[in-house]
């Protein structure tokens, strides 16, 4: 059996997320340039500058407290505050100390202050206030690696006090199974972020190493049940609580590659593509010339340089998915990552070999009508106008064998502009007789293709369909209904959706739904709704967005008594 592990020191640094405050940029990059140096990732390292600098950090962590951040990555292991600023650093202390037992993630981020002078009084106060640390200007790098030692060592010690009080509950008989878990966590955690701060702390690496072979076993039994509850977590359309079972395993086992796959599909789900790469990439590390691995780091990649435009991505995503391709045994993992090498290749712009991976594909799976559509577009971007057309036609003639085909075949047909005959695709789609309701994606993938076409009315039925399993795209049908409504019919059909979305939720969205129909009960012409509703969001979660929506509505947020 292999070892439980946990990542390398220089590992972890390179994942800590810091966030800089100060209303100077010069300052904020200063300490960014600083941190780069000493090992820490720049693409994790957020500068927050500017007149407004400390009212803006505020609105920035308020906007995800309580908000499950395991496929997003944005609450920061360390805010370093200036002193000096709209809204004080030491009122921003104070702030989120005050926001911390409503959020425990809040509760641990370590909080450094920086300050013009070493004077007594205010370093007094902040240490009452629950400061980690303070840096006095002008800054240098010995003076912020002692800084982050020193914290590295509080670290340890609050690792060690955690294992102890574990260890008396367990002899009292006291310590639950859940607990227990979560106890093991936390040691984790604070032994990580101590080796994090100092990667030369040789104390809380062996205390790491002594811990984590104590508990081995445990540790990989655990991390193992995680990744099977995440993946039912993940079939029932739960993505955001899958992702947290996922990333707890990889805490557990940060060598359990299943872990980390798992993450990387959820962050797909959500399209935090960046936070996929780095999934994958961790994945492939513990699973080198694994096909799948290649191919899913080759997707991630893939929409990341959508996304981002990056060139140097789509060249990354080509090299991942031509050694996938070559990998796969079967025809069918072969002709998928030739399709995706294809929609690499037009991403780059680079439309004959786009072509040319297009038809391989094909060559595997000749009725693969997405491919074909990929194909024709190719095509005429390369100039070829007639095969082009040819293609299509090909694909507008391909004779459906499963639920999948038919719904690709439909999206043909969205692009021809014939919604009628594509609506008729989908409906045989899905009640094909290999097709199920629990196939939540099938479903999910034709209402996407109906709303991206406006097609709000026609998405409905197949949203009721799996009301139970997805209510968020309830949601997704109240937003495109937003989008291009006109008239207060529109509104109110709207209104229903995000009423539906409600009454069905099983996935803590809440606030969200209470935002969003509180913004279609306004354009409907119900401020009195509007108001309760957006009152609603913000007692579930107060943040500055909702709480200017209010005001302009006339309504002084401070008032409204939180929902814990």
């Amino acid at each position: 059996m292999a070892t439980a592990r946990q990542d390398s020191p220089e590992k972890l640094r390179k994942n800590v997320s810091v966030v800089f405050v100060d209303d100077a940029s010069t300052m904020t990059l200063i300490l960014r340039n600083l941190l780069g140096k000493i090992g820490f990732n720049k693409d994790r390292l957020k500068m927050i500058s500017g007149k407004n600098a400390g009212q803006d950090t505020i609105g920035y962590l308020e906007s995800m407290l309580g908000i499950d951040d395991a496929l997003s990555y944005q609450i920061p292991d360390i805010v370093f505050l200036d002193w000096n600023m709209d809204v004080t650093g030491i009122d921003i202390l104070r702030k989120l100390r005050a926001l911390a037992p409503r959020d425990p993630r809040i509760g641990s981020m370590l909080v450094v202050m920086v300050t013009a002078e070493a004077e007594k009084d205010k370093i007094v106060s902040a240490i009452q206030s629950g400061v980690n640390s303070y840096i006095v200007k002008p800054l240098n790098a010995e003076q912020v690696e002692k800084k982050l030692s020193d914290m590295s060592a509080v670290q340890l010690g609050l690792a060690k006090k955690l294992e102890k009080e574990m260890l008396e509950k367990v002899q009292k008989g006291l310590l639950s199974d859940k607990d227990k878990k979560k106890g093991i966590i936390n040691v984790i955690a604070k032994a990580n972020s101590a080796i994090a701060l100092d990667i030369m702390n040789k104390p809380a690496q062996d205390f790491r190493e002594d811990f984590v072979k104590r508990n081995e076993k445990y540790l990989q039994e655990t991390s193992g049940k995680n990744v099977v509850e995440g993946a039912k977590l993940s079939d029932g359309g739960l993505y955001r609580k899958a992702a947290g079972n996922f990333t707890e395993a990889a805490n557990l086992d940060s060598e359990n590659p299943a872990a980390r796959i798992g993450l990387g599909r959820m962050q797909m789900k959500e399209t935090n593509y960046a936070g996929a790469v780095k999934s994958f990439e961790a994945a492939l590390e513990l699973l080198p010339n694994n096909p799948e691995a290649l191919e899913l780091l080759g997707e991630a990649r893939l929409k990341y340089a959508d996304e981002t435009g990056d060139a140097e991505l789509y060249d990354t995503a080509i090299e991942c998915l031509r050694a996938a391709v070559k990998l796969h045994g079967e025809d069918s993992g072969r002709a998928n990552c030739l399709k995706k090498l294809g929609q690499a290749f037009a991403g780059k712009d680079d439309h004959e070999n786009a072509a040319q991976s297009f038809k391989a594909s094909l060559e595997l799976d000749k009725g693969e009508v997405s491919a074909m559509m990929n194909l024709a577009v190719a095509l005429k971007k390369a100039g070829r106008t007639d095969e082009a057309t040819a293609a299509l036609k090909k694909a507008g003639e391909t004779t459906p064998r499963l639920p999948h085909e038919f719904i690709a075949l439909g999206k043909v047909w969205l692009e021809k502009d014939d919604p009628k005959k594509a609506v008729d695709y989908f409906k045989e789609g899905l009640k094909h007789e290999n097709a199920s309701k629990e196939d939540v994606e099938l479903y999910e993938d034709v209402v996407k293709a109906l709303l991206s076409k406006n097609l709000a009315r026609d998405a409905m039925p197949v949203i009721n369909a799996i009301a139970g399993s997805r209510p968020d795209l309830y949601n997704s049908l109240g937003l495109a209904i937003v989008r291009c409504g006109k008239t207060k019919e529109d509104f109110t059909a709207a209104v229903n959706a995000y009423t539906n979305a409600l009454k069905n939720d099983i996935t803590g969205e809440r606030y969200a739904y209470f935002h969003n129909r509180g913004m279609a009960y306004e354009k409907a012409g119900d401020k009195d709704k509007a108001v309760a509703d957006f009152k609603e969001a913000f007692a579930l979660h107060p943040n500055v967005a909702t709480a200017k929506v209010l005001e302009a509505l006339g309504v002084d947020s401070s008032k409204i008594q939180m929902i814990q």
